[in-house]
C-alpha cells in the first residue's frame, strides 16, 4: 500500500522516524527517563508511551526536533508516574515531618529531633 494522502504520507515518514530515533536512541531516552523518575518508574515504560505519541502526533513539518520532542515526553511521563505504594509513602513521610503518628509506631524520641 502507498501513501497517497498528506496525512498517510507524515505517518509513514514518522514510522520510519521513530524506528531510526528508537535503534539510535533508545538507551539513551530510558537513562533520561530513569533519572526523571526516579526509584519505582519503569523507564521502558516511559520510552515506549514516548515513542507512542511520538507517532500519534508529531508533526515533521512543526520545526520541532524529533529526539527533543521524545526527550521532554518521555521526561514527562517518567515524573507523571507515581504509584499508589509511592504515593503512600509520600504521604506518610510528610506526615512524620509534620509530626503525626501512624498506628503500630512507637512516638518518636524526644530527644532524637
Amino acid at each position: 500500500m502507498y501513501a497517497t494522502t498528506p496525512e498517510q504520507r507524515r505517518a509513514v515518514k514518522v514510522r520510519e522516524l521513530a524506528a531510526t530515533l528508537y535503534t539510535e536512541r533508545c538507551r539513551y531516552l530510558r537513562s533520561i527517563a530513569r533519572k526523571q523518575g526516579g526509584r519505582g518508574v519503569d523507564p521502558d515504560e516511559a520510552v515506549q508511551e514516548a515513542f507512542a505519541l511520538f507517532i500519534a502526533h508529531y508533526d515533521p513539518q512543526g520545526g520541532s526536533p524529533p529526539l527533543a520532542w521524545l526527550t521532554l515526553t518521555a521526561k514527562r511521563d517518567a515524573e507523571g508516574h507515581v504509584t499508589g505504594e509511592q504515593e503512600c509513602e509520600l504521604a506518610k513521610a510528610l506526615a512524620r515531618k509534620l509530626g503525626w503518628q501512624f498506628r503500630g509506631e512507637s512516638a518518636p524520641d524526644a530527644d532524637a529531633g
